[in-house]
């Protein structure tokens, strides 16, 4: 029997996009396709494989100040968001916390 697998939280573009889904749905619709159709490209996915590299493969130094690892850790939830993004798992996401509230 395999175990489910956790969920990670939002990271910041996730966050933003909620809190802007609040304020003003269509943009957030909007600012969503666009992600999805820039994602698909192939300049998107060597944009995303930069970024994945560029937070998760540096390193910082052992002395380095714990906000830096507090930033490098928002900094690697990117890539994530925007693959969760592309992969419409946000809205799979969004829809199960409304089904949940309701009831």
């Amino acid at each position: 029997m395999s175990l489910p697998r956790p969920l990670n939280e939002p990271g910041p573009v996730l966050t933003y996009l909620s809190k802007l889904s609040a304020v003003n749905s269509d943009l957030a619709e909007a600012t969503i396709g666009a992600v999805r159709a820039i994602m698909q490209t192939p300049d998107g996915a060597i944009l995303l494989d930069l970024l994945e590299k560029s937070t998760t493969l540096s390193v910082l130094p052992i002395l380095s100040d714990d906000r830096a690892l507090l930033a490098r850790n928002a900094q690697a939830l990117i890539p994530s968001d925007l693959r969760r993004i592309t992969s419409d798992e946000h809205e799979q996401l969004l829809l199960a916390k409304a089904g949940a509230k309701r009831r």
